[in-house]
């Protein structure tokens, strides 16, 4: 769309069919090269989440979530996800969620992303938030500890 400043850092491996050489030559052949970094696998992501402006999870399977998921939205990113599952993702809300995968819906986002700071600033906001719901390590703790309890009380009686 002829937008510049915008590149895409790619960590992870596909496990896919493609290897990352396939990937990185259809860029080339696409002359979009210049957009893309691929990373490859990284033991420690969370560099690369605290630098993002943006996560884009773009799996083919419905898991609309998970490490990289909940650990963007820790840090307040806005996710770009495919899958169906809206627990983590609410459409519009703290990022954007499609049932399939839709290059152009999702280049609108981006687009519309890289446009709007105060959008991304509003995403980012629900987005801790969302997380500190969600993801509260001693609350979720007490949580189990309770039903443990409900259960041993329950069969010792």
């Amino acid at each position: 769309r002829g937008m510049n400043g915008i590149l895409f850092v790619v960590c992870g491996e596909d496990r896919g069919e493609k290897s990352k050489e396939d990937i990185v030559y259809r860029a080339e052949r696409s002359g979009v090269s210049s957009y893309f970094c691929f990373m490859g696998h990284q033991a420690d992501p969370n560099p690369f989440l605290q630098d993002c402006n943006v996560l884009i999870r773009l799996s083919r399977w419905n898991d609309p979530w998970g490490r990289d998921v909940i650990e963007a939205m820790a840090y307040g990113k806005p996710v770009i996800a495919t899958g169906t599952y809206d627990r983590f993702i609410e459409q519009g809300v703290n990022g954007f969620l499609h049932s399939a995968f839709d290059a152009k819906a999702m280049v609108d986002e981006i687009s519309f992303l890289a446009g709007h700071p105060e959008v991304v600033e509003r995403i980012s906001r629900a987005n801790r938030e969302k997380a500190k719901q969600l993801f509260n390590g001693p609350r979720n703790a007490a949580r189990v500890a309770a039903i443990y309890e409900a259960v041993l009380s329950g069969a010792s009686g």
